[in-house]
């Protein structure tokens, strides 16, 4: 849900940015459906209608300001639709946009620990790279970073997050990156990393690069065995190019897809 906090939530401190800010919510306004009619996750996900202002979605995402300005069907018609997106994540884009933060609900000790669900902050990740927006990426990141590494209740990691990571990026992302490195830090941690053998060993058939460092951890000894890195390892610099988009026809269209069927 959005954050029902006004905007006099950002920093008083630099009027110069708080205007800014202001400015990207005047102009001419562009819908944006995401989802579709009915849904494969839950009556949560169905169908929902944005009115945003092109000025703000076109500041922080080159794919969605080439859809609002270009001359494509979507500039024409007024109307970006974006159906294989969840409502439920796309939400907390519009939240980010607005107030530079997102709220999720509190994870609980069991909920750290659960096998059946995917990280909402990684799922806000694949988001922003699909829209091209570095900066939602990063906030997720940090967020990602901060519930698998912190000392006290530290989330886990599940087949489930491993599988959906490696499905939805390439292996030079840094999502993807910074999950292989957890699961190989604490593959042999059964309160971090979840999940039988056998899904194991399905999943590491076709994840050589996960498998590869699983088997380079067996030959260090347990205090040697970290691989994950500083924060800002898995951060990125400066806006992501626009890619993978059909600029040929009159409606734009751009997927996510890993970069390594892009070559």
């Amino acid at each position: 849900m959005l954050s029902t906090q006004p905007l006099q939530r950002l920093p008083r401190t630099d009027d110069k940015k708080h205007n800014s800010h202001l400015a990207l919510l005047t102009g001419p306004t562009i819908e944006i459906r995401v989802g579709t009619a009915t849904s494969i996750h839950s009556p949560a996900d169905l169908s929902v209608n944005w009115f945003l202002p092109k000025r703000l979605i076109s500041h922080h995402s080159p794919f969605l300001a080439t859809a609002s300005y270009r001359d494509f069907k979507e500039c024409r018609e007024n109307l970006i639709e974006l159906p294989d997106d969840k409502p439920t994540v796309f939400a907390l884009f519009v939240e980010w946009l607005y107030y530079g933060d997102y709220t999720t609900e509190p994870l609980s000790a069991s909920f750290r620990t659960r096998t059946d669900s995917v990280s909402i902050d990684a799922e806000c990740w694949v988001l922003g790279d699909k829209l091209l927006c570095t900066d939602f990426k990063n906030h997720a990141m940090r967020r990602l970073y901060e519930q698998h590494t912190t000392k006290i209740l530290a989330r886990s990691i599940s087949t489930h997050d491993v599988q959906f990571v490696c499905d939805n990026n390439a292996k030079a992302s840094k999502l993807r990156e910074l999950y292989v490195d957890l699961t190989a830090t604490n593959f042999g941690r059964q309160d971090r990393v979840h999940g039988t053998v056998e899904e194991w060993d399905k999943l590491l058939l076709n994840q050589s690069d996960l498998r590869r460092l699983l088997l380079q951890s067996l030959r260090l000894e347990a205090a040697e065995r970290n691989f994950v890195r500083s924060e800002e390892h898995y951060l990125e610099d400066g806006d992501a190019p626009l890619r993978a988009c059909d600029t040929s026809s009159s409606s734009f269209q751009c997927v996510h897809r890993p970069s390594k069927l892009l070559a």
